[in-house]
C-alpha cells in the first residue's frame, strides 16, 4: 500500500455486512474467528460497527508502519489510571485473602445481580 494511497475510498467493506447491526453480530458470536478472516480481504478493510465505519489494519507491518509515521495521537485514547511501578499490585488486585468478610458479601451480592441480569436479558424478561 502505497504512502498517499486513500484508505477511505479504496478499502473494501468486509462481506456480511447486515443493515443496521453492521458486522456488529458477526465480530460478538465469534470475535477471533471474524478478526482474523479480515486479512483474506486486503491490509486494510472496512468494517461496520451498527452504522459506524471503522478501518481495520490486518498486517502487522502496516500497523508498525502507521504507528511509526503517526504525528501524534489522533482518535485513541488512555485511561488516565496508571498501575503502580511496583509491582506489589499484582499481589494486591483483588486478592480475596486481603478482603473483608463483608467486602466479599457485597461483591457476591453485586456479582448475583448482574448475573440475574444478564440471565433476564437472554429469557427475554428484562
Amino acid at each position: 500500500m502505497s504512502a498517499n494511497q486513500n484508505v477511505t475510498s479504496d478499502a473494501p467493506v468486509v462481506p456480511g455486512r447486515r443493515p443496521v447491526l453492521g458486522h456488529t453480530a458477526a465480530m460478538l458470536r465469534r470475535p477471533l474467528r471474524f478478526l482474523s478472516s479480515l486479512p483474506a480481504y486486503g491490509e486494510v478493510v472496512k468494517i461496520y460497527l451498527g452504522p459506524l465505519p471503522v478501518y481495520m489494519v490486518t498486517s502487522p507491518e502496516l500497523a508498525l508502519r502507521l504507528l511509526e509515521s503517526a504525528a501524534g495521537p489522533q482518535t485513541t485514547m488512555q485511561s488516565p489510571l496508571r498501575w503502580r511501578d511496583d509491582p506489589s499490585w499484582k499481589r494486591d488486585y483483588n486478592n480475596i485473602e486481603t478482603m473483608s468478610a463483608e467486602e466479599l458479601a457485597r461483591r457476591r451480592r453485586d456479582f448475583d445481580a448482574q448475573k440475574d441480569a444478564a440471565r433476564n436479558v437472554r429469557s427475554g424478561t428484562a
